[in-house]
């Protein structure tokens, strides 16, 4: 197997088997944790479930969840997924997430 890189795209070839499927970009939203009691982000939990659920149900969710030192990432599907996602998240909009990003990520081994 051969892996080349470049700064905005990733490509894996292999030399002998099937061909893989060709990159595809996903959007990251990364957030950084506000610094808020455990207290105070399971009373927001219900009200983000309940958006993460329905990006669920839509199959716009790739992966979600928080990382173990603070803040949270979700993969989506599309800009709009991960830009609407953002507008209505509970924990960005009442101030458990300080500040967030939304990155475009060449995946090249997801569907």
């Amino acid at each position: 197997m051969e892996v080349t890189s470049t700064p905005a795209v990733y490509v894996r070839t292999m030399t002998d088997g099937p061909t893989p499927a060709p990159p595809t970009t996903k959007y990251v939203v990364i957030g950084e944790s506000a610094g808020r009691t455990m207290d105070e982000i399971m009373a927001v939990y219900p009200r983000h479930r309940t958006v993460v659920d329905e990006f669920v149900d839509r199959g716009e969710v790739v992966g979600i969840g928080p990382f173990t030192d603070g803040g949270n990432m979700a993969i989506f599907r599309t800009e709009a997924a991960a830009e609407e996602f953002a507008r209505r998240d509970p924990f960005i909009r009442e101030g458990l997430v300080a500040s967030f990003t939304i990155r475009p990520w060449v995946d090249a081994q997801l569907t």
